[in-house]
């Protein structure tokens, strides 16, 4: 017998443990540990399935819901819904960490994209799947449109006891506008073990969530305004903190936004005797109004927007590029790395209304061309203008390739050939 199959019991279902990812869920992959376990011979499959801890954190990939109800992604929704199933059962009475992440072309940066107004059911279908489980959450995350958490509404706080961590990534959603329920409504807010939220949905103004702010050990507020109306002012920030005597860590987006400069929001002074962490972030447009007007040479690197990540904000687009080129007039270099927002449209009018002292440009762009300028530029090339405009060639993959990692940082890089999804994935 060799020396592993000597091992006690207690000492192996350890060693299996031991082989889960520490900083993440596990995926649902035949790749790594707790499925590659029962891969090994049956003895260890036996043990494998017989020991919950190792079921008891998943991250779940939804198939990409752009294809009709009657088509081929309805199977993978059902059977990815019923690998989620198995998986969690297997978990016994052990707390919950689960992610939950749709399935976009990874190759294509940004938010995702709207379904049918059909898929409004699809959408909601593996989170009404994990409310069976509201009991043994401890820690989640949600990533999707607001019309997919409706789901959430229907938890009350006493349903989730041992929710220690919230994370939600909400993106905008002309489907949920007339909704009846608001997240601010949501009695999962207060839950009474809740002591970390992260909250991005710009549908929703952060203060009105009912949250037991005293209690907040970690608070990260990221969202984006992108309709303008909940904009997180000085003031608005300040009024948070002194909600959270407790708070450890924070990160929180500031926003000026349109209206009148606030009375001094300094006026009262905020105690947050345990805050040790705290990242403060202002938009993009407000860093460089706020620059000198000496600065000469200018590079912005666009914030690599990976599928489901929380990114804070769209940070460059044709509305801050038309700011820069009124207010800094004696730029005479400016390069732009992985750029996605700006139009193509967008650089033109920037380089046809540039600063005089304006001598060269190089904008690398992290998409597609979508119209073609480079002739409209040649004749700036007399006007001793340097320009270096290029673009990023992406292949469509079939969609069937979504990735069992999609959307988590260390998602491995795929070569073209991949099938990250075998055909039995445990």
């Amino acid at each position: 017998m060799s020396p592993i199959r000597r091992l006690p019991l207690d000492i192996l279902e350890q060693i299996f443990v031991a082989c889960l990812p520490t900083h993440r869920n596990c995926v649902m992959s035949a790749q790594e540990a707790p499925v590659i376990l029962g891969r090994i011979c049956s003895s260890w499959r036996t043990i494998s399935l017989a020991t919950p801890r190792l079921w008891s954190r998943l991250h779940i990939v939804e198939p990409t819901g752009l294809e009709s109800p009657n088509s081929l992604n309805t199977l993978r929704r059902l059977q990815r819904l019923e690998v989620a199933n198995s998986w969690l059962r297997r978990s016994g009475e052990c707390p919950l960490s689960i992610s939950l992440n749709p399935s976009p072309d990874p190759l294509i940066p940004g938010p995702p994209p709207m379904s049918p107004s059909g898929s409004h059911a699809n959408s909601a279908l593996f989170l009404t799947a994990l409310i069976q489980f509201a009991s043994r959450w401890q820690n989640i995350r949600l990533v999707g449109k607001l019309s997919a958490l409706e789901a959430l509404s229907r938890l009350t706080e006493h349903e989730v006891p041992l929710l220690k961590r919230l994370e939600i990534v909400c993106f905008e959603d002309t489907s949920a506008t007339d909704a009846q329920w608001r997240l601010s409504q949501f009695g999962v807010f207060h839950g009474p073990s809740l002591s970390a939220i992260s909250f991005a949905a710009s549908n929703t103004e952060a203060s009105e969530l009912p949250l037991r702010w005293n209690q907040l050990r970690v608070l990260s507020l990221t969202s984006p305004p992108w309709d303008g109306e909940h904009v997180q002012t000085c003031g608005v920030v300040l009024e948070i903190l002194s909600r959270c005597p407790n708070l450890q860590i924070c990160s929180i987006l500031v926003d000026a936004g349109d209206g009148p400069p606030e009375e001094d929001p300094m006026g009262s002074i905020v105690e947050c005797l345990f805050l040790h962490t705290l990242d403060l972030t202002s938009s993009l447009m407000e860093f460089l109004c706020g620059l000198s007007p000496s600065v000469q040479n200018l590079h912005i690197t666009d914030p690599k927007q990976m599928p489901w990540q929380p990114y804070l904000e769209i940070a460059l687009d044709d509305t801050v590029l038309a700011t820069l080129a009124s207010r800094r007039p004696t730029l005479q270099e400016l390069v732009i790395l992985d750029c996605y927002n700006v139009s193509d449209e967008g650089l033109l009018a920037f380089i046809v209304s540039r600063p005089s002292a304006l001598r060269r440009i190089e904008v690398k762009f992290n998409r597609e061309k979508q119209v073609d300028i480079l002739p409209s530029l040649q004749s700036f090339a007399t006007d001793c203008l340097e320009s270096s405009i290029t673009y990023k060639s992406i292949p469509t993959p079939p969609s069937h390739l979504s990735s069992p990692w999609e959307g988590l940082p260390d998602a491995p890089n795929r070569p073209p050939s991949w099938q990250p999804w075998p055909v039995q994935t445990y």
